[in-house]
């Protein structure tokens, strides 16, 4: 129990460094905005297994939440308004063979504690 406790006061005092920067206005240049991941895959390859029981992308801060993003399979471009898979995606992705590139891009996020919005970094995996 006291391990799972000091995790999550780690995460807290993560997050909060990173919006402590975010307010001095140098968390962009310093790389310290939150990433986001697929099925706890940000880059490098995921099974078939995981894209097919994951619905959702995620972000590593609990104080931002996903507001957007789109989904890049081979040249097909599929839009979110949120941090969920469309039907569209999810019929998309069962289609995919092993070796295809899965590219998350243009990820927006906002953070529910100031409002502000930003750009995360692109996610991309490949199928094995």
């Amino acid at each position: 129990m006291k391990t799972i406790s000091s995790l999550i006061a780690l995460i807290v005092f993560s997050c909060s460094m990173s919006f402590a920067q975010s307010e001095r206005g140098n968390n962009e240049a310093s790389g310290n905005l939150p990433l986001t991941s697929f099925a706890g895959c940000h880059q490098g390859k995921i099974s078939a297994y995981q894209v097919g029981k994951t619905d959702v992308l995620r972000c590593s801060c609990i104080l931002w939440r996903i507001t957007g993003f789109t989904l890049n399979i081979n040249e097909q471009q599929y839009r979110s308004s949120d941090s969920k898979l469309t039907p569209e995606m999810k019929t998309a992705l069962k289609q995919t063979a092993t070796g295809q590139l899965i590219k998350f891009t243009h990820i927006t996020a906002k953070n529910i504690e100031t409002q502000k919005k930003c750009g995360l970094e692109d996610v991309i995996l490949q199928i094995e």
